[in-house]
């Protein structure tokens, strides 16, 4: 199942922020966003047989995008080799 929701939601939003975004690098900084984000849009109380997010909820990638903004300007966001 974490495959599954890996494929659905999780990298379709991380590569439309990093598309939005312009961001150079996946930092571990945000995979921990990541999680916290989608661990908090959990819609309903989780349950024995309900601890994730529906694989097909389509919002989740668009949250994940949008979220990843915060990450634009920061050091590891930075071209490396920028020639003047």
């Amino acid at each position: 199942m974490k495959n599954q929701i890996n494929n659905a939601s999780v990298f379709p939003g991380i590569f439309r922020g990093i598309h939005e975004h312009d961001l150079i690098e996946i930092t571990q900084d945000m995979k921990e966003f990541v999680s916290i984000l989608i661990a908090q849009n959990i819609d309903r109380e989780p349950t024995q047989r309900h601890i994730i997010v529906d694989s097909l909820d389509l919002d989740i990638p668009v949250l994940i995008a949008k979220g990843l903004e915060k990450f634009k300007n920061t050091p590891e966001q930075q071209p490396k080799n920028a020639k003047l």
